[in-house]
């Protein structure tokens, strides 16, 4: 896989980012600044993810040995520090933070069996141009 052909794609300059250690939130925001202010994005994720901790252990240089065993804490600092940055830069993005373990939950069912979570959804996915509705 060759990310580099996907990035040129939405102009987003791979080359210069590729190794700096912000390149999620750099990418993200190169993607939400392309789009529509009046789009609304939903960022759904849990308090603890394994796999998301396990990848950043591996990617970190060095092989999954950290001296420090703490990696949980380092991933949610890292994770907190990126939708922190975008949302200070973009207003139409919201999160919601399910406690307990997950990753990659594509679906609604797990996000519904959460307090809280039917009306946060409801606020991003009920847009003029997708139900038709003026709000009123």
């Amino acid at each position: 896989w060759e990310p580099s052909q996907y990035m040129k794609r939405v102009g987003f300059n791979f080359d210069k980012h590729q190794y700096d250690t912000d390149y999620p939130t750099i990418l993200w925001d190169h993607v939400l600044r392309r789009g529509s202010n009046s789009d609304q994005w939903g960022f759904v994720t849990h308090t603890y993810d394994e796999e998301a901790i396990m990848q950043l252990k591996y990617m970190s240089g060095n092989g999954g040995n950290d001296d420090d065993g703490d990696e949980s804490s380092q991933w949610w600092n890292l994770l907190n520090a990126s939708l922190t940055t975008i949302q200070k830069k973009h207003r139409n993005v919201d999160t919601f933070i399910e406690d307990g373990d997950g990753h990659c939950s594509f679906g609604l069912y797990y996000g519904f069996q959460e307090d809280g979570f039917e009306e946060w959804a409801e606020s991003i996915v009920r847009e003029q141009k997708v139900t038709g509705d003026s709000g009123v």
